[in-house]
């Protein structure tokens, strides 16, 4: 039986609450809605041709919500994730698996959001596509 410190559990915020996940699940399903590896969708989005990069970073934006379950933003009614919320997951599941906590076992978090937070790029993080 596993000990509760043996598990790698992911926490973000979904548009409505903060949720849990498996990291390594998370992964799966982002590569599974993208289609491809997450690095070249991110390496697109770099692009300096700015068509390209838009397409990617729509990808993503689409991949990250499939994955992740997150319902879109829907301006009626304020609920839902906005893109904000999606790069954070995004940027927080990429740092699990390119940083420190993955082998150190640090639970990794996505922080909630806050009115005077800068929006973080998913193009600045590493792929994190080990």
């Amino acid at each position: 039986m596993s000990e509760p410190d043996d598990r790698h559990v992911f926490r973000y915020f979904d548009g409505a609450r903060e949720v849990y996940g498996d990291p390594y699940v998370l992964q799966r399903e982002l590569r599974h809605a993208l289609g491809r590896d997450v690095g070249e969708v991110l390496a697109e989005a770099r692009a300096g041709d700015e068509i390209l990069a838009y397409a990617a970073a729509t990808l993503l934006l689409a991949a990250v919500r499939q994955a992740f379950g997150m319902a879109p933003w829907n301006p009626e009614t304020n609920q839902g994730a906005q893109e904000l919320h999606c790069r954070r997951a995004l940027n927080g599941l990429l740092d699990f698996f390119a940083g420190p906590a993955s082998a150190s076992g640090s639970p990794p978090t996505s922080p909630p959001p806050t009115a005077s937070a800068s929006s973080p790029s998913p193009t600045s993080a590493s792929s994190g596509s080990g």
